[in-house]
């Protein structure tokens, strides 16, 4: 099985930053496929929970991916409020 460890080796710094952006708010891993896709899920009462490419092809894909999760989850930008 795969861990966020393997997910992130080989990311880039503005993924590696989502992701102990994602930790400081509550979000938790809970599952990592083969593809390096990661499923974060977060603590608060409606259970968000998010599909994220742990190595995107596409430029700008992490700066995109924040925008959604403000737009469509509890995801606080700029850390936990």
């Amino acid at each position: 099985m795969l861990t966020l460890k393997d997910a992130l080796d080989g990311a880039t710094p503005e993924v590696k930053a989502l992701f102990t952006d994602a930790e400081a708010q509550g979000w938790k891993v809970v599952r990592v496929t083969s593809d390096l896709e990661v499923r974060m899920a977060c603590s608060c009462s409606k259970r968000h929970n998010k599909w994220f490419n742990a190595r995107p092809a596409t430029p700008g894909y992490e700066e995109r991916y924040r925008l959604l999760l403000v737009r469509r989850t509890c995801w606080q930008e700029g850390g936990s409020e």
